[in-house]
């Protein structure tokens, strides 16, 4: 008797183990097409999901992790946009631009990532609807600005006082950062628009 009912259990077993994977991946799935449909309302979708499909699982279909995550990443941007620059105003031959673009972008980034960061801890605060438009509000406001900078710092690479190569890194690297700003920026005012 207990030999006919070894097979049936593993049976039973076995069924509860596939359904239990296939719950998974159903919700891992939902999750990827969340971060996915999300994406494409933002100014660069491609982008915006290759940045945010890593983090699919922690996001679930929550719109708020969305833009949390979505102000980590643009904060690690920044971060490392911000290095760069700190570096190359300490290399011998932009040295003379650390009080010219260079040295102007240097400052500016680092606005950007404190209004970045900024931003990140407000998501933090959100945990009911207390106070949520506030929150919100103040969000906006803080990625607006980190827009303003980002865009200061890259017009202020077109004059003549710095070549053309150290122009071209700084551009390259900005425009990354400022269209990552962009899709948090986009993605938080959607959230906005639903509160």
């Amino acid at each position: 008797m207990a030999t006919r009912l070894l097979p049936i259990n593993f049976c039973l077993l076995f069924l509860t183990a596939l359904l239990f994977m296939a719950s998974c991946m159903n919700s891992a799935e939902a999750s990827d097409e969340f971060v996915k449909a999300s994406c494409k309302t933002t100014p660069y979708p491609a982008l915006c999901y290759t940045s945010l499909s890593n983090y699919a699982s922690s996001i679930k279909t929550s719109q708020r992790l969305l833009v949390k995550t979505a102000l980590k990443v643009t904060l690690d941007a920044g971060r490392n946009t911000s290095s760069f620059l700190v570096k190359l105003s300490g290399n011998e031959k932009t040295r003379k631009s650390k009080t010219g673009p260079v040295g102007d972008c240097v400052e500016l980034l680092r606005n950007v990532v404190d209004e970045i960061s900024k931003s990140v801890k407000e998501m933090d605060r959100i945990k009911d609807n207390r106070d949520i438009r506030f929150r919100i509000s103040n969000v906006q406001t803080w990625v607006s600005a980190a827009m303003t900078d980002e865009n200061t710092c890259t017009e202020g690479m077109t004059g003549k006082t710095v070549s053309a190569k150290v122009k071209r890194m700084v551009t390259e690297k900005m425009e990354v950062l400022e269209e990552q700003t962009s899709n948090a920026l986009c993605l938080v005012n959607s959230y906005a628009s639903h509160h």
